[in-house]
């Protein structure tokens, strides 16, 4: 996801927006998808079993889509997303109906690491190695069988991935004694990790992806499965319980994403044109396809079958005009809170106003990369939605819509230099947009309004970011801090040698002390900002002898935290940590 830990926000983008203009002129506008480069072939899972990094990888969900054939059919522009009249906005839709329960899933992550010196390097540079697995339960009752679904995705990557860790040690451990300033970035940093990327979670469906990545001195790979349930029952929902008529669905892919013309030979745009047509050619033919669904949409992911290196792309397509090759039971079902999600072209497809028309939301950058002038669209008339601050964004970075208590709420995420994205709220109000403000990087895709994690930047022992738990419910949409635990994983080695007081576990000082001397590596876990501390571990090869210890935290002017111990800030206390500007 997410996906909320800090040191796992750049595995979190291995799924990356791949970059396409707008086409206006054309009957339907060239696609936009997303993608997937991976640095090493790795083996296709089934449902409950992770991938290894072995060869030929696909995206999984029980699928393995090979069809490569180029389709002859053309579709019919006047079938699919408009009425007989050419009119997209003003065609029957089924009912919307608010029924469904949203599952209340609890995350509780393993998290672990090492550090060493290189042991030839005049200044102190750490060799890392983290390590991080998504652990995930259904918290409600009844729903046992999806538990076990978990349980077992659990027991299969911890067994990939457990052996991974102890390999890496290794490998760190003997690269230490020879790293030198030449050769220290080859071998400085490792890391393992099992992100899921949740798109639904309530009582009829249950769909995500899950990345295991895997890049190690020497090895570098990485998988992605995907997974469709029926919450109930944990039975696998296929592509062709979804999708009755494969012909005419394929016609409607084919109709609104059209090829895009490779600009200059662009072979990114070329890939994505193969990974298109092969897509839409399995469809017809009755390959498996790979794909999860949200509340409005079906994202299919296809690699491209090109010789060179092995890229996935993914394709959102809206449905909710789809009832002719779609069953929309699936769709037009939700909870009483529910999320939104955009098509390949930062389009949302919706019934807003549930009068049983068709409305579109429609973001668009009217600028030049690093020179955003942004437009918010409702049925293909621009709206008034006032001043905003992008903060120096180059990009649109991803947008989705949040129905909550008080409305509907747009949320456009502005792609940037710095480390954590700057994400701007918006209120759907008559067909016009209001700003309410900005936040942080929104760390998931928010299926459940009610807990979401929201990433702010932070310095504290490293550049990185902190992830709050928020909520979007009773806030007027914009997010709001409901845990006073700010995690983050930094990891750095005391700089001297500190003595420090022990705190009990309501943050009160006990009589306690203990002793961190100089050159310790050690990780930050996070923040407590109710207690004002700042909790760390320390790092030993056998983790059963890891210290945890406390620091008192001072809150500075721009919503971060620093430590202090003997006159040193933070920043004089650690080395080997990694900052940026």
């Amino acid at each position: 996801m997410k996906r909320s830990i800090a040191v796992l926000l750049s595995m979190a983008m291995v799924l990356s927006l791949a970059g396409c203009s707008k086409e206006e002129e054309t009957t339907r506008k060239s696609k936009k998808s997303k993608k997937t480069t991976k640095t090493e072939d790795t083996e296709d899972t089934d449902e409950t079993e992770p991938s290894e990094s072995t060869d030929d990888t696909e995206p999984t969900d029980d699928t393995d889509p090979t069809d490569t054939s180029e389709s002859s059919e053309t579709a019919d522009s006047s079938t699919y997303g408009t009425t007989s009249s050419g009119d997209p906005y003003n065609m029957d839709l089924p009912a919307l109906s608010h029924d469904l329960t949203t599952l209340r899933l609890t995350n509780e992550p393993v998290e672990l690491a090492y550090a060493e010196f290189a042991a030839q390097t005049e200044d102190d540079r750490l060799l890392k190695i983290d390590y991080y697995r998504d652990v995930y339960t259904v918290e409600d009752t009844g729903y046992r069988a999806l538990n076990d679904v978990f349980s077992t995705l659990d027991a299969n990557y911890a067994s990939l991935q457990d052996g991974l860790y102890e390999t890496g040690v290794q490998s760190l451990i003997e690269a230490a004694k020879t790293a030198d300033s030449d050769s220290y970035w080859d071998v400085s940093s490792q890391y393992i990790s099992t992100l899921y990327q949740i798109y639904r979670a309530d009582s009829k469906v249950c769909s995500f992806y899950i990345v295991d990545y895997a890049f190690l001195i020497g090895s570098d790979g990485h998988s992605l499965s995907l997974y469709n349930y029926d919450s109930e029952t944990a039975e696998a929902i296929t592509f062709d319980d979804i999708v009755f008529d494969r012909s005419a669905f394929a016609d409607a892919v084919s109709e609104y994403i059209l090829p895009t013309d490779p600009d200059d030979h662009d072979e990114s745009v070329e890939d994505q044109n193969s990974a298109l047509m092969t897509l839409i050619d399995g469809i017809r033919s009755g390959s498996d396809i790979s794909f999860v669904m949200s509340q409005n949409t079906i994202i299919m992911f296809q690699e491209a079958p090109s010789a060179g290196e092995p890229t996935i792309f993914s394709f959102s397509i809206p449905v909710l005009h789809l009832g002719g090759c779609v069953d929309l039971s699936y769709f037009c079902s939700t909870p009483e809170y529910y999320c939104l999600t955009a098509d390949a072209f930062d389009e949302i497809y919706w019934d807003f106003d549930e009068d049983g028309s068709l409305d579109i939301v429609t973001v668009a950058n009217k600028g030049t990369y690093y020179d955003l002038d942004l437009e918010i669209s409702y049925n293909g008339h621009p709206c008034n939605f006032g001043e905003y601050e992008d903060d120096g964004a180059d990009s649109i970075a991803w947008v989705t819509m949040v129905y909550t208590d008080s409305g509907y709420y747009l949320y456009i995420e502005l792609s940037m230099e710095d480390p954590v994205n700057t994400t701007l709220i918006y209120h759907l109000n008559n067909g016009n947009f209001d700003y309410i403000g900005r936040t942080g990087e929104i760390g998931e895709i928010p299926y459940d309004p009610s807990c979401v994690h929201v990433f702010h930047r932070s310095d504290l022992a490293g550049t990185g970011h902190f992830s709050y738990t928020c909520t979007m419910i009773g806030t007027g949409g914009f997010p709001d801090q409901t845990d006073t635990f700010l995690r983050k994983s930094a990891i750095a080695a005391t700089a001297i040698d500190m003595t420090l007081g022990i705190f009990d576990d309501n943050g009160t000082p006990t009589s306690d002390a203990v002793s961190i001397p100089a050159g310790t590596p050690v990780r930050l876990i996070g923040v407590d900002t109710a207690k004002d501390l700042a909790y760390f571990t320390t790092l030993n090869q056998d983790e059963s002898k890891n210290q945890e210890f406390q620091m008192i935290v001072y809150k500075l002017d721009y919503s971060d935290y620093d430590v202090y111990f003997d006159g040193e800030s933070g920043y004089d206390l650690f080395v080997g940590a990694s900052y940026y500007d």
